[in-house]
């Protein structure tokens, strides 16, 4: 008597049938992929915190450019302000009039807190170099904060137009967003879900 049954792995012709996923792996393939989520998802909250981090780091950065050469640069205003418009499109994971607006709030309190540090320096070497000392506290009062910038913006008067560029880049770049906020970078933008080539 001929044996007519078929093996498990080949079809009713004796063709190979390919192997029956296992129900794990075919839920798993069919779930969509996870997105970030969690505490430090995009969004406004994110948004801030990464501003004030980039306001902090580009403050800090102009600062020491100013101390290291004993002159202030426009770039160190741009900086600042490219700084916390790309953080703050990144955290938001897009740009637009609110990040624009977030991002020049941050960048003016940036520059308020760069300028007391820098005119703090100057007006300390300042009196060095006259041979008197001045008791400029490292953590100012509101009042003395006030003092510092007003001597500081009267002595040079491009410290308006620094603050003006340092906002307005800012709000540029937070409104331009994180994808276009690269091209300025040297990094490739590229539409999305297009590979960098």
């Amino acid at each position: 008597m001929t044996d007519h049954s078929v093996p498990a792995d080949t079809g009713p012709h004796g063709l190979p049938q390919p192997p029956v996923p296992d129900s794990a792996a075919v839920v798993a393939r069919d779930r969509p992929l996870p997105s970030r989520a969690g505490a430090f998802a995009p969004s406004f909250f994110r948004a801030v915190l990464c501003g004030i981090g980039g306001a902090v780091g580009g403050a800090a950065a102009w600062y020491a450019l100013v101390v290291f050469t004993d002159r202030q640069f426009v770039f160190g205003a741009i900086g600042l302000g490219f700084a916390v418009g790309y953080l703050v499109s990144w955290g938001a994971a897009k740009g637009g009039v609110t990040s624009a607006l977030l991002s020049a709030i941050i960048a003016a309190l940036g520059v308020v807190g760069a300028y007391y540090y820098i005119n703090r320096h100057l007006l300390i070497a300042e009196g060095e170099r006259l041979g008197s000392s001045y008791e400029i506290p490292l953590i100012p009062t509101f009042e003395e904060l006030r003092i510092v910038l007003r001597v500081g913006y009267e002595a040079d008067d491009r410290q308006y137009v620094f603050s003006g560029i340092c906002v307005a880049a800012a709000a540029f770049f937070g409104f331009k967003g994180i994808r276009a906020s690269r091209g300025y970078t040297g990094r490739p933008v590229t539409p999305p879900g297009r590979p960098v080539r």
